[in-house]
Order: structure tokens, then sequence, then C-alpha cells
């Protein structure tokens, strides 16, 4: 087993030596060659930011003349995560492979949109999940077109009770708050009197309890074949703490 172990060693200090021998060299060609790419990226998407503003799914980004040349560049990054919906618009949790989750939609709305002076953006995302919302869950994430969306989530629902507040406290929109409150009623009756994957509130504590065998359904979501890396059964802190400023 030692002389296994040694030659495994021995094998693997080879390779580094061999690594090490070529980096210089690798790293010279990233930042003469390599480097320049990004770079002509972001020229050709400023360039359509700039000529094409109304670009069906992307927003506008309506920043004062007087905004810092890298607040437009963050506002530019910001804005290719913004898809078009149907109709509406989302946000896609991460280039190429994501698609638009729940979780992660409602967290990153208000610097997406709201920061960026996108607040009609915001106001299409929160419509267009309100729509999807199904036994007081909002959809965890939706897969490919013709498929159904997934709710295997126990914070999205509460986020949006985040992101919604956020969206009323920028624009003064109580207007739509009012289009809205009836699915946040039947959000907060679901989770007192119990849905799906065993959320529902202890009504001992007032706290909220999750939890389904073969489920991931807090932000600890991974999952490796049929085991729940992290099942978080019970009531985690950060859930019960969104709980409470749903309430509010």
């Amino acid at each position: 087993h030692d002389r296994r172990l040694g030659r495994q060693v021995s094998s693997m200090q080879q390779v580094f030596a061999g690594a090490r021998k070529h980096l210089p060299e690798f790293l010279s060609d990233v930042r003469h060659k390599r480097m320049q790419q990004p770079q002509r990226l972001f020229q050709h998407l400023r360039r359509r930011h700039r000529d094409q503003p109304d670009a069906p799914g992307r927003p506008r980004s309506p920043l004062p003349a007087s905004t810092p040349e890298w607040i437009r560049q963050l506002t530019l990054a910001a804005d290719q995560f913004i898809v078009a919906r149907g109709a509406q618009h989302t946000v896609i949790a991460g280039y190429h492979w994501f698609a638009d989750w729940g979780r992660d939609t409602m967290i990153a709305l208000p610097g997406l949109t709201l920061a960026t002076s996108n607040a009609e953006i915001a106001k299409s995302i929160l419509t267009e999940f309100a729509n999807h919302v199904d036994q007081g869950m909002l959809p965890n994430r939706f897969p490919d077109a013709g498929e159904s969306p997934e709710y295997n989530t126990v914070d999205a629902t509460l986020w949006f009770f985040h992101a919604l507040d956020r969206y009323v406290s920028v624009t003064q929109d109580y207007l739509t708050l009012e289009l809205i409150r009836p699915t946040l009623m039947s959000i907060i009756e679901h989770h007192l009197r119990g849905t799906s994957f065993n959320i529902r509130v202890d009504p001992k504590d007032g706290l909220l309890h999750q939890g389904q065998d073969g489920y991931q359904l807090t932000w600890m979501d991974a999952k490796v074949g049929d085991w729940v890396v992290t099942p978080r059964r019970g009531k985690a802190v950060e859930i019960n703490a969104l709980w409470f400023n749903a309430l509010r």
C-alpha cells in the first residue's frame, strides 16, 4: 500500500512540475491574446445596448447623464440576465445552463431592476411569477419550454414578499400591490394550514416547518442522485426570518 501511494505521489509531482514549466508561457498567451476576446465582446454589448434600447426581452436603463462609467458598465452587465418569458420578463439564474429560478430571481430583483431604474421590468417579473403561484408556492424553477414549473422550494415564495416590498417602497405602486394581494393572502393561508413538501406552520410556536424525503427545499440544494446532501428538515433559521418578514 505504501509503495503504491508513493508511486501516485511521485506521478502527481511530475504533473505539477510540468505544469509549472509551462505556466509562464500560458499566462503570457492569456494576457496578450485571449484577454482581448472579452474586451471585444464587451464593446459589442455596449453598442447593442446603445443602438437597440427597445429590443424585445431586454430592458432600457434610463440612467442620468451624470452616471459614472463604472456604474454604466455594471448596469449593462445586469441587463444581460433579464430576458423575456412570454409577454413578461424573468431573470436567468446563470448562463449558459441555468434557467430562471424563483429564489435567485427574487433575491436579485432589487439590484437588477430597481437600482438600475427599471421599475417596470421589476413589475413585469413580479407579475409573471405571481401568475404561476400554485398551492401557495412560487416556482422553484421554470424548466425548458413546454414543461411544467417545479415547486420544490420553501424560501422562493418568502423572498417574493421581500422583492415586492422593495418594489413598492421604491415606486409607491400600491395598485400593483392590491392586484397581487389575493395571491399574497393565499400564500399565507396555504402555509398556515400546510402545503406541499410538508411546508406548514407549527401551531405550538408559529414557526414554519418544512421537509420531505428526497427533496432539497432551501438554498442549500445540492443533490447527488437520490441523495439530498443537506436536507435541513425542520425549522431552518433563515426560513423563519423570511416567514416573519412576510407576515410583517
